[in-house]
C-alpha cells in the first residue's frame, strides 16, 4: 500500500447506531413530540386567529387536517392556505391584516361584510 493511503476506520455517522431502542419506542417518542406540538400549535395559534409569517405578511389559521405537526396551515390574503413552519409565525391581530383578508376571515365565520361605499365620507372636511 501505498504511504499516503492509509486505512481509516468508519466516521460515527457512518457507523450504524443500535442503541437498543425498538420501533415501538422510537414510534411511542415520535407521538409524544407529535402532541407536544399540537398542543403548542393549538395555544399560541388557536383556529380564525390572526398571525403574521415571516416573510409572506399575515394570514388566518384555519383547519389542520392534513397539516404536518410542526407547520400552521395559514389562509393567506390571495384565498389560498399554505402550510408554515411554527418558527415563522407570530400572533397577531387583524388591524395588520388587509381589507380582503378580513373580508375572506368575516365570510368564512358567518358575517356578512358591509358593501364600501362612495358616499361614506361625503361630510368630511377636507
Amino acid at each position: 500500500m501505498p504511504e499516503n493511503q492509509t486505512l481509516s476506520k468508519p466516521t460515527s455517522a457512518e457507523e450504524p447506531r443500535d442503541e437498543g431502542l425498538s420501533s415501538g419506542d422510537l414510534l411511542a417518542r415520535y407521538r409524544a413530540v407529535c402532541e407536544e406540538l399540537e398542543a403548542y400549535r393549538i395555544r399560541r395559534f388557536p383556529r380564525r386567529s390572526f398571525v403574521h409569517v415571516e416573510g409572506v405578511g399575515v394570514g388566518v389559521v384555519v383547519a389542520t387536517d392534513g397539516c404536518p405537526p410542526h407547520k400552521i396551515p395559514v389562509l393567506v390574503e390571495s384565498g389560498n392556505v399554505w402550510f408554515y413552519e411554527l418558527d415563522r409565525c407570530e400572533p397577531t391581530t387583524a388591524k395588520h391584516a388587509g381589507y380582503s383578508l378580513r373580508e375572506i376571515w368575516l365570510t368564512r365565520n358567518g358575517y356578512k361584510p358591509l358593501p364600501m361605499s362612495r358616499f361614506r365620507f361625503r361630510n368630511r372636511a377636507n
